[in-house]
């Protein structure tokens, strides 16, 4: 999964790739190869081979997955949090990457309200109510970037760090644990995005 080759033939082939990822016997690849496997999903997306749709459910339905899949294995399970925590906070490049000035406003934050909507038909958002503020609270922030008026960007990013603050605070509650790390993490990389624009 990781050889230049390996890589190219898998790209192709992502319902096998799929298969791979949730193969229910713990002790079949149970290295790296299933962050691998995460990672070539990643890159398809990036290639634009599959929908960002498609990228997001197959990541939040392998977290869902994965902790039974695992079980036996809490410290296989802990590294494939990181990874999926990391695959999705970094989606549009990591802070420091050549990728990651190529911020596209409604991109981003349209992947966000696809993250957050997504993340509730999986129940890692269990209510309505905050599904919703979460989600206006996405959308002022848009609005304040597109708008670019004085001091957006702090605007922007006050508005982001109040729907972090309210995941934080709904962490373990309505809002599942894994599921406030994935946010948190990737709503702290769009505030990063946003404070690395150009005027």
């Amino acid at each position: 999964l990781g050889s230049t080759n390996g890589r190219s033939i898998i790209l192709h082939n992502l319902d096998l790739l799929e298969q791979f990822l949730f193969h229910p016997d713990p002790s079949f690849a149970i290295s790296g190869a299933r962050h691998n496997a995460l990672n070539r999903f990643y890159e398809a997306s990036g290639r634009g081979l599959i929908t960002k749709d498609k990228f997001i459910d197959v990541v939040l339905r392998f977290s869902n997955e994965a902790p039974i899949i695992f079980s036996s294995y809490p410290q296989v399970m802990e590294g494939l949090r990181q990874s999926i925590r990391e695959i999705i906070g970094n989606y549009f490049g990591e802070k420091g990457s050549p990728d990651f000035g190529n911020f596209q406003v409604s991109e981003n934050f349209n992947y966000s309200k696809i993250l957050i909507y997504k993340m509730s038909i999986y129940n890692f958002i269990k209510n309505k109510d905050i599904l919703n503020s979460l989600k206006q609270k996405i959308e002022n922030a848009q609005k304040t970037v597109e708008k670019k008026g004085q001091n957006y960007k702090t605007t922007a990013g006050n508005q982001i760090n109040a729907a972090i603050n309210e995941v934080e605070a709904q962490s373990g509650k309505h809002i599942t644990v894994d599921g406030a790390d994935i946010l948190k993490g990737y709503l702290t990389n769009l505030v990063a995005h946003i404070e690395s624009q150009t005027p």
